[in-house]
């Protein structure tokens, strides 16, 4: 879900005229850059789904889980912090800031400003917050749908395919994930972590779901609306 919320920025640069001007002026080597990492080619090719997504006559209906949006958000703090903080202070004292280091960070940084009435915290909580708004904006497209009677029993983690899941050292988080997927009737999972790769045969032959991991076969998929 990450990529999709990213992809809004690069369809809106493809769009806009005031950006490809900007473009033009910048120094030669800024695209070069951008080719070379290899998430700025997956964009391009997310926000070709998120185009296609955008002109409708779906024959799927595209869902997301809570949890997904938990992933968000904690992505997208991090991130916003991690950009205000390089401008204010240079990249070179943030760059092996861990998460643990960075939740104390944001506890004492929200805790000083709210005694500190001199200080903007209202501009600062808006530059760190996911709003709603612009959440349904960025994904647009895809349903929210609320994880409703979902149970996890020790006998079905002893016996049944969550075991396997973690003994091929498959993250927590992305084993509840394709739980949700099976209880909530999803057909696909889409998802460019390479993790899910190493459990696509199992998550294929034991709970009847699709694992896609690349633009390529999501469109496909969206193509032919199987």
């Amino acid at each position: 879900m990450i990529d999709y919320y990213l992809a809004e920025d690069t369809v809106l640069a493809d769009k806009d005229e005031a950006t490809k001007l900007l473009r033009l002026n910048e120094p030669s080597y800024y695209q070069v850059i951008r080719d070379t990492f290899k998430s700025e080619k997956r964009l391009k090719k997310v926000s070709e789904i998120k185009t296609k997504i955008g002109f409708g006559n779906l024959k799927l209906n595209l869902v997301t889980s809570p949890l997904a949006l938990i992933e968000l958000i904690d992505w997208y703090t991090e991130a916003s912090f991690k950009q205000i903080s390089s401008e204010v202070v240079g990249s070179f004292n943030i760059q092996r800031l861990g998460k643990k280091e960075l939740g104390n960070i944001l506890k004492n940084l929200t805790e000083k400003i709210k005694t500190n009435n001199e200080v903007d915290s209202k501009s600062l909580m808006m530059n760190l917050y996911l709003h709603s708004e612009e959440l349904h904006e960025s994904l647009y497209g895809i349903l929210f749908v609320d994880v409703m009677n979902f149970n996890l029993s020790f006998e079905n983690i002893w016996r049944e395919i969550p075991y396997a899941f973690a003994l091929l050292q498959l993250g927590v988080a992305d084993i509840m994930h394709i739980l949700i997927a099976k209880h909530i009737g999803c057909k696909y999972f889409a998802s460019f972590d390479s993790d899910f790769q190493r459990v696509r045969d199992l998550v294929e032959r034991g709970m009847g779901i699709e694992i896609l991991t690349t633009p390529e076969e999501i469109l496909k998929i969206l193509e032919s609306g199987v």
